[in-house]
């Protein structure tokens, strides 16, 4: 139940009648006298007994006694619907049930006396009570259709309080519109209400008043209405919060028309921030990574260190932190526009990436981001990445096996967790458009640490009763009909000899070192060989399977096959080797510019460079390449970063896209018992295929 009615004072004027006081008489209707007497028909009987119930029920509810009162006009009106008293008893219920704090049961007497008995003289007040109690139990919708069919027929004394809860209602309706016409009708009636209302207004507007509905609300007031004002405002806040182009110029229009509304206060410091925000320095370069908090620290480390390598000493770096937090990173953003930067690299997170970029965007501000998500540079022409992709994973390693190693068939192992999941679309794109065949996906818990059960299905080992050669061997079993202990041994020895389905020849893992370590082996186990380049191991896989050119799998992976901290070759052991995985670094290559940038970062430094470090530095190369032209503006940048091409890297040569993204070629890296080799791919033999 809820608690006692606040007091409503919009609508006070409304509830002319007190819950549990004597009703008033109305048009000579309200007390009818039942006729007496020995000739009394059985209407009149009916008419008299309602009066005498009626009058007991009067009775309790004078004692003050509600709750008896209440039940005794239910128990009238349930037992004689159709008598005049059974109105007079709702309309009494509903009182006692307000006296009693129970809204929900007076609105539910109030609502069924309009129902059985509309015409009514009590039904106005009985609307007008149902909407002070809709009001209260936040029926605002029902609240606010009840008012407005009442609104013609309301007392002019009483149509102020009328606007507030009709206001009241609309609002919490979300029909803003209604609520602002609400408040501007009670500022025409009533003079002294005029600050109370055009504060409700500013209000509605500022923080209730959705975008979409801004431009109808001004085409629906009329000219000269007071609201017109901080509509405009409102239009011309979020135009430019959205970075809409049109904006400052809304922004101005505003002043020129309102220069002394009490939005223009914050009209002009918005457009004063949006000037110094658009206004740059030539040369000044802002860095956007999170340094806070500690989990995010060592990757802004690692980028700054490589950033600030490649940009060299004489290039002014404004540094702010993204904490890791799309809002942190958007403010970040405006911070290193207004201190006038040309340019912007950063940040590497993904959701933060977006927000920097998105604001970047808004405000003209060519951005560098270091992050991996994908489609982040369809957000706008200002917006440039400098990261290694899963997408360009995913169309290098398919490039090697499916044009290089001539591949037509593959599959896939990946985590059921949303790298391993993009990872497996973006594999199965790339195959789709080389027209090659996905022979086979297989997802596995993330948490995973044995993979029995997933690579059995991979080869068709797990789901018997597809294979045709089981059903067979199984029915010939049956047909010798042999003891229990032989048959179950019988049904093992037809289960393990069931050659695996191998009717691939690229697999593709796309997970952790650590996964593959642990996947490999088990491959080994179901038959699956993937270290084909060892002369030994296809010695025997001849001799097992009596084939003179045995095709063995290809393990395929990308980037996070590559862990410092994680041995995948003493892990794994022969198991890995002859595999081939792509990154976007390398720091044992010997390409020259690699090489160079490991040895310039190890003596700044004192440490060998990762990914982070290697990418955050080709973007501060490209940066210094191009203010090298000395650009004035910002759009001069973006122009002369847009036109680099063929640049030499420590990630590889680089062109910007037309997308602005990095095209490059990526390292080929293949295990060996020694660690990982680099491959030349124009040295790359196609596979050999039996008959070939």
């Amino acid at each position: 139940m809820i608690g006692k009615l606040p007091t409503i004072a919009a609508m006070a004027l409304l509830a002319t009648a007190c819950a549990h006081a004597p009703a008033p008489a109305l048009g000579g209707h309200e007390e009818e006298r039942a006729p007496s007497g020995p000739t009394a028909s059985p209407a009149e009987a009916e008419q008299a007994e309602a009066s005498r119930r009626l009058s007991e029920a009067d009775a309790l509810r004078a004692q003050g006694d509600h709750a008896a009162a209440a039940k005794s006009y239910r128990a009238l009106s349930a037992s004689l619907p159709d008598a005049p008293a059974a109105a007079r008893a709702l309309w009494r219920l509903g009182g006692e049930e307000e006296a009693l704090s129970d809204p929900a049961q007076a609105r539910a007497a109030y609502a069924d006396l309009l129902v059985r008995f509309p015409l009514d003289p009590r039904a106005d007040e009985a609307k007008r009570r149902l909407a002070r109690i809709d009001l209260a139990l936040k029926r605002f919708r029902d609240a606010e259709q009840t008012l407005k069919s009442l609104y013609d027929r309301t007392p002019p004394a009483e149509r102020a309080d009328a606007d507030r809860a009709l206001a009241r209602a609309a609002e919490g309706a979300g029909d803003h519109l209604e609520a602002i016409h609400a408040w501007v009708r009670l500022a025409r009636e009533d003079e002294s209400a005029k600050a109370e209302s055009d504060r409700e207004i500013a209000r509605i507007v500022d923080t209730r008043l959705p975008a979409l509905e801004i431009a109808r609300a001004m085409d629906e007031l009329p000219a000269g209405s007071p609201v017109l004002p901080e509509l405009a405002a409102k239009r011309a806040l979020v135009l430019e919060h959205l970075g809409d182009p049109d904006a400052a110029q809304a922004l101005s229009a505003f002043l020129a028309r309102y220069p002394d509304s009490t939005f223009a206060p914050r009209v002009r410091e918005r457009l004063d921030e949006l000037s110094r925000a658009r206004t740059a320095t030539p040369g000044v370069v802002g860095v956007l990574l999170p340094k806070t908090p500690d989990r995010f620290a060592a990757y802004a480390t690692a980028a700054l260190q490589g950033l600030q390598l490649g940009l060299g000493p004489d290039v002014k770096l404004v540094v702010e932190d993204s904490q890791g937090d799309p809002a942190a990173a958007t403010a970040a953003v405006w911070k290193l526009a207004q201190a006038g930067a040309q340019v912007i690299v950063g940040p590497i997170l993904s959701g933060e990436a977006v927000a920097a970029a998105t604001a970047a965007e808004h405000l003209g501000i060519p951005i560098v981001t270091l992050a991996r998500t994908e489609g982040l540079t369809r957000i706008g022409p200002h917006v440039f990445r400098s990261m290694l992709t899963d997408s360009a994973q995913a169309r290098a390693i398919v490039h090697y096996a499916a044009d290089v190693r001539g591949m037509k068939r593959f599959a896939v192992l990946y985590p059921e967790a949303e790298y391993g999941e993009q990872m497996m679309n973006l594999f199965w794109d790339q195959v789709d458009g080389r027209h090659g065949e996905m022979r086979g996906a297989e997802a596995y818990p993330f948490d995973a640490t044995t993979f029995k059960p997933f690579t059995e299905r991979l080869v068709g080992r797990h789901d018997l009763e597809l294979r045709q050669d089981w059903i067979d061997g199984v029915k010939e079993i049956d047909r010798q009909k042999l003891p229990p202990v032989k048959k179950k041994r019988a049904l093992r020895e037809l289960r393990e000899g069931l050659p695996a389905v191998v009717d691939f020849e690229g697999l593709f893992i796309a997970d952790s070192a650590k996964a593959v370590s642990l996947i490999a082996p088990q491959l080994a186990v179901e038959n699956v060989v993937a270290n084909g380049c060892d002369s030994a191991e296809m010695k025997r896989l001849r001799e097992t399977t009596g084939e003179d050119r045995p095709s063995p799998v290809e393990l395929l992976g990308w980037t996070a096959w590559y862990d410092p901290d994680f041995d995948l070759v003493q892990r794994a052991g022969k198991y890995v080797e002859c595999s081939v995985f792509v990154d976007g670094f390398f720091a044992d290559s010997k390409r020259p510019a690699t090489r160079d940038f490991v040895q310039a970062f190890q003596k700044t430094y004192g440490h060998a460079p990762g990914l982070m470090e290697a990418e955050a530095y080709d973007a501060g190369r490209l940066v210094a390449q191009a203010l090298a032209s000395a650009p004035k503006t910002r759009d001069a940048f973006r122009d002369a970063f847009a036109a680099i091409k063929g640049f030499s890297g420590a990630t590889g040569d680089t062109t910007i896209g037309p997308d602005r993204e990095p095209e490059k070629d990526l390292f080929y890296l293949t295990v060996t018992a020694q660690g990982y080799v680099e491959l030349d791919l124009s040295k790359v033999k196609p596979i050999a295929r039996p008959g070939s």
